[in-house]
Formats: C-alpha cells, sequence, structure tokens
C-alpha cells in the first residue's frame, strides 16, 4: 500500500479521536482500555466517618473472609475481609460485579464478566481474575454480591 495512503489513513484515525474527545467529553483511549467495573451500591449518605470509627449503614449484609486460592489477586486475598449484600433478583447483577455462590458444599467469589439468558433463563459467566476458565452460574446460586473490601 502507498505510504501516502496509510499517512491519510493514520491522521484520519487520529482525527476522528480527537473529534470524538472534544465533542462527547470522553477520553476515547482511556475509554477503549476501562474494564467493567462493580456496581456502585453505597452511597455517601450511607456512610458516617467519626474520629475513632467508621459507620457504613448497609442492610441485609454479612461479614465474610475469603480462602487462599489466588484465583481473585491482587483485588482479593487471603487476609482480605469483605462486605457482602444478598441480591433479591438477577437485576441486581451486573458484569463488573464480585459475586460470592455456591458451587456444591464450595462457596467462591469470582467477576461477572458476561450476563445472559438461555432456555433455563438468567445466567452469568464468572471467573477469577487470574483464572482463565469462565464458569455458568445461575442466580440461584448466588449468595451474595461484593459492596466493601477491607484489606
Amino acid at each position: 500500500m502507498d505510504k501516502g495512503i496509510v499517512l491519510c489513513l493514520i491522521l484520519g484515525c487520529v482525527l476522528i479521536l480527537l473529534f470524538v474527545t472534544t465533542f462527547t467529553g470522553k477520553d476515547v483511549i482511556a475509554s477503549l482500555n476501562e474494564k467493567s467495573h462493580p456496581l456502585d451500591r453505597i452511597r455517601e449518605n450511607q456512610i458516617k466517618l467519626f474520629p475513632d470509627k467508621i459507620v457504613i449503614y448497609i442492610n441485609n449484609s454479612n461479614l465474610v473472609s475469603y480462602s487462599d486460592t489466588h484465583s481473585m489477586n491482587p483485588t482479593i486475598d487471603y487476609t482480605t475481609k469483605g462486605i457482602e449484600i444478598v441480591p433479591t433478583n438477577p437485576e441486581q447483577i451486573q458484569v463488573g460485579d464480585i459475586i460470592a455462590f455456591r458451587d456444591g458444599s464450595d462457596v467462591i467469589s469470582h467477576r461477572v464478566v458476561s450476563i445472559d439468558y438461555d432456555e433455563q433463563g438468567w445466567f452469568c459467566k464468572v471467573k477469577g481474575d487470574n483464572d482463565p476458565i469462565k464458569e455458568k452460574v445461575r442466580f440461584s446460586q448466588i449468595i451474595g454480591v461484593v459492596v466493601v473490601l477491607i484489606y
């Protein structure tokens, strides 16, 4: 291909990115690398700071600890404590959330990477941040959604 055509294509792409960034206010290049993140479930008015303590008002929550599996490192390790809420419907789960679910007698905490429907209804695919394998999880298996991690 002619070097002039390649240069024009590259400059055209750069101009498009600059145009979109300027007129939408979004950093297009940064958003290409952005990953899905957990839903913001705790509002600022639910957090009270005192000189000797922090109080977070969260309904229907549980304090949990994690196993030393390394599947969610560096986000979660065995020394991390978590606060989870119990979801009441699948609409409360979004891509990027970290959920706890039952797999037989085990409880596993992994990140939701996709949500879909099949002949049995709603399901999500999850995987550990350090785990290449995706698992299919039904809503009935989910026992918690991580809302706070304490290190």
